[in-house]
C-alpha cells in the first residue's frame, strides 16, 4: 500500500511539470503608410497574443504605455488580436510601446511606424477680404477655406478691433467659413493673422490689417466680385425673389433688362416682384463699392404658369471666392438685436422671439418665404411646427415711429431623423501662458454650446469659442456639447 501511494505522487508531480503554461507574448507588427491611408483595425493588420492561460484570454487588455501612435490612429483590439484603426493624418516616424496583460501577467513590445506625406492631398487656402468696416456700424463678413479636406478648425492671433469677434458660420456645417462680426467701437489700426487647420492637420494662414476711423482706402477693384452664379427661373403671375451677393459688404446694386413686374432693391441686392410676361431675359447687374465696380450678365427664364421650372445653367465666374454669409443690413442705427435664428426640426414645435432696440417695433417679412408651418406675428414671434426640411433666407423688418431696421437671416429646418454631432477635431493643443482661440463646429447650422472640465485659464462661449491662456500643464478631457436654443 505504501508503494502504491509513492507511484501516484510521482505521476502527479510529472503532470504539474508537463502542464506549465508558456509566458504571455505578442507577435506581429504594424504596416507603414502615407497620409490619408485608412487603417481598418485588428481584423486586417497588427498583433496576436501567444502563451498565457486560456482561461484569461477573454480578460486581455491592450494599451500604449510609451510614445505616441501615428496621429489620427488608435488601438483596436478584440481578445487576442490588436490593430490600428483610423485615418493617418500627419507624416512622421512614430515610436511607441504596447502592453498586453491579463489577470496574472503582462508582455510589452516596441514598434516603429512611418507615415509619409501624400502629394495628392492638398493644403487648404484662405479666401476673402475683410473691408468696409466703419466705426459704430454693425458689420458681418465671412472668409472661407477651400482646397483642403473638411472639417476645418479656425483660430487667430493678434488684436481684433474693439467690438468685433470671430465665430463659425451660421450656415456652414463643415467649418468652411469664419465670420468677423459685431459693431466696432474704437478707432485704430488692427493687425491679426487667421489660421485654419483641415482634417489632415494641414495649415493655412492669412494676415489682415484693418483700419477704423480716418480715411479708409477704397477696396482693390480686383477683389470686388459678384459671387451669385445663377438666377433661378420664375413663372408668370407667381411671386419671385432672388438675392444677389458679392465678396465684400456694403455694395450698391444696379440692374438692366429685368422682366416686367420685377424690381431690384439697390441696398440689399434682392430682385423681387411678380413677373407678367414669359421669356428669356438677359439681365445685367452691377455691384459698386467706392471706386470699385464689377458687372455680370445672367439669363433669367420666366415660364408660363403651366410650364415646369427648369434648372438654371450656372454662369461662369472667374473668382473662386465662395459666397459670404448674409450680412446685417440695418437701415438705421437702431439695430435688430437678434443674432441668429435657431435651427428647427420637422414635426417639432418651434418658437423664437425676434428683438430690436426700436421700442414698440412692428415686425414684417420683407423678403423670402417662411418654412411651411411657421408664421410671424407683428410682435416678432416666429412660431409653429415645421412640416418640411430645408434652408430659407429671410429678411425681417422692424418699424416704429419713423425708425426702420432690417436684417438678413438664414433659418434651417432639419429632417426628423437628424442627429446632432460635433464635427471639429477632438484634440486641442495649447501652451501655458499663450493665447488659445479655437472655434468648435457641429453639423447643425446654429445653436448654443456648453463645455465642462475646462483647463484653468480657458473659457468656452455659448457660440462654441474656446479661448484664454492655459495656466497649468496637463491633459484634460473637455466635453463640448451643442444644444439648439429651441430646446431651452
Amino acid at each position: 500500500m505504501k508503494k502504491y501511494f509513492v507511484v501516484v505522487l510521482a505521476v502527479m508531480l510529472a503532470c504539474v511539470s508537463s502542464c506549465a503554461f508558456a509566458e504571455l507574448s505578442m507577435t506581429g507588427t504594424f504596416k507603414n503608410g502615407k497620409v490619408g491611408d485608412e487603417y481598418e483595425g485588428y481584423i486586417w493588420n497588427g498583433l496576436t497574443v501567444e502563451g498565457g492561460k486560456l482561461d484569461n484570454w477573454y480578460s486581455l487588455a491592450w494599451e500604449v504605455v510609451d510614445g505616441e501612435l501615428p496621429y489620427g490612429l488608435e488601438l483596436d483590439y478584440s481578445t487576442r488580436r490588436c490593430g490600428l484603426k483610423g485615418t493617418a493624418k500627419k507624416a512622421g516616424t512614430y515610436d511607441f510601446t504596447i502592453m498586453v496583460y491579463d489577470n496574472e501577467e503582462s508582455a510589452t513590445k516596441e514598434f516603429t511606424v512611418t507615415i509619409v506625406d501624400n502629394p495628392d492631398i492638398k493644403s487648404p487656402n484662405i479666401y476673402g477680404t475683410l473691408s468696409g468696416i466703419k466705426l459704430n456700424t454693425p458689420y458681418s463678413q465671412a472668409i472661407s477655406a477651400s482646397d483642403g479636406k473638411a472639417p476645418y478648425t479656425w483660430s487667430y492671433t493678434g488684436t481684433l478691433p474693439t467690438g468685433l469677434h470671430f465665430r463659425g458660420s451660421d450656415t456652414d456645417t463643415t467649418g468652411n467659413k469664419y465670420t468677423l462680426s459685431g459693431t466696432p467701437t474704437a478707432e485704430g489700426t488692427f493687425d491679426f493673422t487667421v489660421s485654419v487647420i483641415d482634417f489632415y492637420e494641414k495649415t493655412a494662414t492669412k494676415s489682415y490689417t484693418i483700419k477704423i476711423g480716418g480715411t479708409e482706402p477704397e477696396p482693390d477693384p480686383e477683389t470686388l466680385t459678384i459671387t451669385t452664379s445663377t438666377l433661378s427661373a420664375g413663372k408668370v403671375n407667381t411671386s419671385y425673389s432672388a438675392t444677389l451677393t458679392a465678396d465684400i459688404s456694403g455694395v450698391t446694386w444696379s440692374v438692366s433688362g429685368l422682366p416686367s413686374g420685377l424690381t431690384l432693391n439697390t441696398a440689399t441686392g434682392t430682385i423681387s416682384g411678380t413677373p407678367t410676361a414669359s421669356g428669356s431675359y438677359q439681365v445685367s447687374v452691377t455691384a459698386t463699392s467706392g471706386s470699385a465696380s464689377v458687372s455680370k450678365t445672367f439669363t433669367l427664364e420666366i415660364n408660363n404658369a403651366s410650364d415646369p421650372t427648369p434648372t438654371p445653367t450656372p454662369t461662369p465666374t472667374p473668382d473662386p471666392t465662395p459666397s459670404p454669409t448674409p450680412i446685417d443690413t440695418n437701415t438705421t442705427t437702431s439695430a435688430i438685436t437678434t443674432e441668429f435664428l435657431n435651427d428647427g426640426t420637422v414635426s417639432t414645435p418651434y418658437s423664437l422671439q425676434l428683438t430690436s432696440s426700436i421700442s414698440g417695433a412692428v415686425w414684417s417679412l420683407q423678403s423670402g418665404t417662411l418654412p411651411s408651418g411657421l408664421t410671424l406675428t407683428q410682435s416678432g414671434l416666429l412660431s409653429g411646427t415645421p412640416t418640411s426640411a430645408g434652408t430659407s433666407t429671410l429678411i425681417f423688418t422692424a418699424t416704429s415711429g419713423g425708425q426702420t431696421a432690417t436684417k438678413t437671416f438664414t433659418l434651417t429646418i432639419q429632417p426628423v431623423n437628424f442627429t446632432l454631432a460635433i464635427t471639429s477635431s477632438n484634440q486641442v493643443r495649447g501652451t501655458i501662458g499663450e493665447e488659445v482661440n479655437m472655434q468648435f463646429m457641429s453639423n447643425a447650422s446654429k445653436g448654443t454650446w456648453e463645455a465642462v472640465n475646462l483647463p484653468a485659464g480657458l473659457t468656452f462661449s455659448n457660440s462654441g469659442l474656446l479661448a484664454g491662456k492655459p495656466q497649468v500643464a496637463g491633459t484634460k478631457q473637455h466635453q463640448p456639447q451643442r444644444f439648439r436654443k429651441r430646446r431651452l
